[in-house]
């Protein structure tokens, strides 16, 4: 799944002919695969099954979020009863003084994670990236140019600081 659409980035853009709808849409696709290879992890909503090492402690932290379901929680062979957790966007938490018992692979998690609906703020990213190198496919190599007596010159720059700050909030931080 793309994370704009064509008709997002020409109103972003302000282009109202479809003479570059293909180039843009190539453009979306390939943002939005760097994109996802920035965040190291998949963003869209889907089951996962875990095998974890046990931590000793009452919560463990999931390689994806945010959780929005689980569906089971194995403890060295043992299920633990729905009851006895309880998740938010991040961890597991276990109750009434059970713990992750501390071992090799004896944690496994069935989980749903991910977005439904993409953020906006990626959104707004991913049409921020496409407009970027839509524009600059004219100037490519060009660090500067004289106009009217004026020199302008281009950021070389793939991602601007705001764009860097809003993709760092979605990077996968723990360890698979």
């Amino acid at each position: 799944m793309d994370f704009c659409t064509v008709g997002q980035v020409k109103a972003w853009l302000k282009i109202n002919s479809a003479t570059d709808d293909e180039l843009l849409q190539m453009l979306i696709t390939q943002t939005t695969e760097y994109i996802r290879s920035l965040m190291s992890r998949d963003l869209d909503s889907r089951d996962y099954v875990e095998t974890r090492d046990g931590n000793g402690a009452n919560t463990l932290m999931v390689a994806n979020w945010p959780v929005t379901a689980v569906a089971a929680v194995v403890v060295a062979g043992t299920t633990i009863p729905e009851t006895e957790y309880m998740f938010d966007a991040l961890t597991i938490t276990l109750l009434n003084g059970r713990i992750f018992t501390r071992g090799r692979k004896n944690i496994n998690i069935i989980y749903t994670a991910g977005y439904d609906t993409l953020p906006a703020d990626l959104q707004r990213c991913c049409m921020e990236m496409v407009g970027k190198k839509y524009r600059e496919r004219d100037r490519i190599g060009i660090n500067s140019k004289t106009l009217a007596g004026e020199i302008v010159s281009y950021s070389q720059s793939d991602l601007t600081s705001e764009v860097k700050s809003v993709l760092r909030q979605y990077q996968r931080v723990t360890p698979i």
